[in-house]
């Protein structure tokens, strides 16, 4: 049986300091002074309505 697809489309962008994920601080007592940011297209900004109300979101 063949393994079905999945297709992404992305609906923004992470933009960040870090060029890659082995230069993220990690482990005990890591410093994370650097903040990033996460880009939404225009056409998807209004699934961000009422956002406010959740303690965390999954980023893909």
């Amino acid at each position: 049986m063949p393994e079905p697809m999945v297709s992404l489309t992305p609906i923004g962008y992470v933009r960040s300091t870090y060029s890659d994920t082995a230069q993220i601080p990690k482990g005990t007592g890591a410093k994370h002074d650097m903040e990033g940011v996460i880009e939404v297209l225009p056409e998807f900004e209004l699934a961000l309505t009422d956002i406010e109300g959740f303690s965390h979101l999954y980023v893909l």
